[in-house]
């Protein structure tokens, strides 16, 4: 499909194949669509609390970098942690 100089493609591949962690310290996050997909495929997820997933992602506090550091050590050192 072209649409005004866009050009949009469907595609059935999984844009999050390959994916081995994903991060997202937003300030303020309404619908984390990228989260949900990421839970849904058993990917591990590091998100700050104003992404409200708290209960099902590993969450840090907003602005806290050095906690998304802590967690990342933490998540890919642990021994469930294999992405390969």
């Amino acid at each position: 499909m072209h649409t005004k100089g866009l050009n949009i493609h469907k595609s059935d591949a999984n844009y999050l194949d390959g994916v081995g962690l994903v991060i997202l310290p937003a300030f303020v996050e309404h619908k984390p669509r990228i989260l949900l997909n990421a839970i849904a495929h058993h990917i591990p997820v590091i998100a700050s609390s104003a992404c409200g997933l708290g209960g099902l992602v590993t969450e840090i506090p907003i602005g806290n970098v050095q906690a998304i550091v802590n967690a990342i050590e933490k998540l890919t050192t642990s021994s469930s942690y294999d992405r390969s």
